[in-house]
This record gives structure tokens, C-alpha cells and sequence, in this order.
């Protein structure tokens, strides 16, 4: 029996438009994960790695300088321009992320993560950015 009692073919399954089998259903297989998100989450691991070396290099600088970074020397404006740039790599992330939580028919488990991890990776670098102008 149909839902409304008038439509016999509404329990017919939705094809999928593939057509290498006449029986291939969509239900007949798990979804694929969004590749979006696959590569949000891999620009979030990339920038999260990124930030950690900029900190231990940071560090490696000021311990070679005496504990204290020179705010005009090349270095720090080497580790600001490369600060910069995982803002933007962050933000390229933040974007894949959205587009694969947003895709249809596809898992949304990467696109959450990397939606996710990148968000909070953009919260970190803005308080970084905030901290640096306050203290300077």
C-alpha cells in the first residue's frame, strides 16, 4: 500500500543514473564521503602543523637572540608574513569545509571535522593577531 493511498509507486526506490546495472539502487551501497571535506580536513592538519613548526621556530629565534625577538628585524617580519599566509590557508579550509557539509548525498563526517578544526584553528590565529597588537 502506497502512502496516500492513490500513488501505487511510492515505495518505488530512487536510481541512482548510473548506468552499468539496471538494478543498481541508492540504497544498495553507503554513501561516499565528501571530498571537500576530505580536503578540508587535510588543510587543517597542514595548518595546524604549520603553526607549530612557526612557534618552535619562533622560539629557536628568540632563544638564538637572547629571549627576545627584534619587532623590526627580517625574522619577525618573516613569521608575520607566514602567520598571514596560514590565515589564508585556514580560511581556503574553512570554505572546503562548508562546501562539504553542503553537498548533498554525500558523508558529511570530513566536512564537519575540517569545518570544525579549522574554525578553531582561525579563533587561535585571530588571538594570536589580537595578543600581538596589544602587547606591542
Amino acid at each position: 500500500m502506497s502512502q496516500f493511498g492513490h500513488d501505487e509507486d511510492w515505495d518505488e526506490p530512487r536510481r541512482t543514473g548510473y548506468r552499468d546495472d539496471a538494478y543498481d539502487y541508492a540504497y544498495d551501497r553507503p554513501l561516499p564521503h565528501s571530498g571537500a571535506g576530505i580536503a578540508s580536513c587535510v588543510v587543517a592538519a597542514c595548518a595546524f602543523v604549520f603553526l607549530v613548526a612557526l612557534f618552535l621556530v619562533a622560539g629557536l629565534i628568540a632563544i638564538r637572540h637572547g629571549g627576545e625577538v627584534d619587532e623590526e628585524s627580517p625574522e619577525a617580519f618573516v613569521l608575520g608574513a607566514l602567520l598571514l599566509l596560514d590565515v589564508v590557508v585556514v580560511l581556503v579550509g574553512l570554505v572546503l569545509g562548508i562546501v562539504g557539509v553542503a553537498t548533498r548525498d554525500r558523508k558529511k563526517l570530513f566536512g564537519g571535522i575540517g569545518l570544525g578544526v579549522n574554525a578553531v584553528l582561525l579563533l587561535v590565529l585571530l588571538a594570536i593577531f589580537v595578543i600581538a597588537a596589544l602587547t606591542s
